[in-house]
């Protein structure tokens, strides 16, 4: 199977210029050169290098371990430069903008190195194989992840993302499910949850979608993250309308450039999925009971 399927297009790669690291040694110690007290200095840096490797001819598992390794940074960093486009009146102040523009297209280069080892992986592995199949829920996985962060600042910023922001996620998620890695488990350590999957990864944006961030503030937004990620695997993604219906189930087209949405009148087409809602309501009640 060739990232095709996924229908995404990446970079291109050469030899032509490398990046200061061609190896997860070399990046640790470059790493180790970088001060990140310095924020924005050290997010331009980040930028520049994630692009280079972009470009650069490399080993598929020798690209994950870097992008392994220079993702805390980036979150790291994030953390600091957000502050300055969260919740500030609209339009954005130029360097307010610039802010939001030089983190967006951080979280999209580290996306599209995740998805150059998704297409190298696929394209060689063989999916029998343990290791294999670990690999390519890592860099889907981190994919999806890198979006999210993307789709939290315009929330943050109080804007909606582009419709090519839903296009990407539901062909990630589509081609993962095509070769039916989309439930197995991988280890994240910069998440509250430190085991996710493919549909956890992608339920979890949806359900933030689901709940207007728009209109939430930053701390109000930040709690609907955080159970979010914690109920995301109460969601299964299905491919017909649940049985049940007293809960209403969201309806996705994984062909289309849209979010979800609530749907009980069944529907044709290859690529609609529902998200049952049933579990989660369940869950909801349970606490709001123990509350009271």
């Amino acid at each position: 199977m060739s990232l095709s399927v996924f229908d995404l297009e990446l970079p291109e790669l050469s030899t032509d210029q490398p990046p200061a690291f061609t190896s997860a040694a070399a990046c640790q110690k470059w790493l180790t050169e970088i001060p990140f007290t310095n924020a924005r200095p050290a997010q331009a840096q980040l930028l520049r290098q994630i692009n280079l490797l972009n470009r650069y001819v490399l080993p598929a598992d020798e690209r994950l371990n870097i992008l392994e390794l220079l993702r805390a940074p980036t979150y790291f960093v994030h953390g600091e430069c957000s502050k300055r486009f969260t919740a500030r009146p609209l339009p954005l102040a130029p360097p307010e903008q610039a802010a939001l523009e030089t983190c967006q297209v951080l979280w999209q280069a580290l996306e599209t190195g995740y998805l150059h080892c998704l297409r190298a992986l696929v394209d060689n592995a063989n999916l029998a194989g343990e290791a294999a199949r670990r690999n390519i829920a890592v860099a889907a996985t981190r994919a999806l992840t890198s979006l999210l962060a993307m789709y939290l600042d315009d929330c943050r910023a109080g804007m909606l993302p582009a419709r090519q922001f839903w296009r990407r996620l539901h062909r990630i998620y589509r081609g993962i499910e095509k070769i039916q890695l989309a439930q197995v488990a991988v280890e994240d350590p910069l998440r509250r949850q430190s085991a996710t999957t493919v549909a956890a990864a992608y339920v979890e944006v949806i359900l933030i979608a689901t709940a207007n961030p728009l209109e939430l503030r930053p701390r109000q937004l930040n709690h609907v993250a955080y159970w979010a990620q914690r109920w995301s695997n109460r969601v299964p993604v299905l491919t017909a309308p649940p049985i049940d219906l007293r809960t209403p189930p969201l309806c996705v087209d994984l062909v289309g450039d849209e979010e979800a949405v609530f749907k009980l009148t069944p529907s044709a087409g290859d690529g609609l999925r529902w998200l049952d809602l049933a579990e989660l309501r369940k869950t909801i009640k349970q606490r709001l009971a123990a509350l009271e």
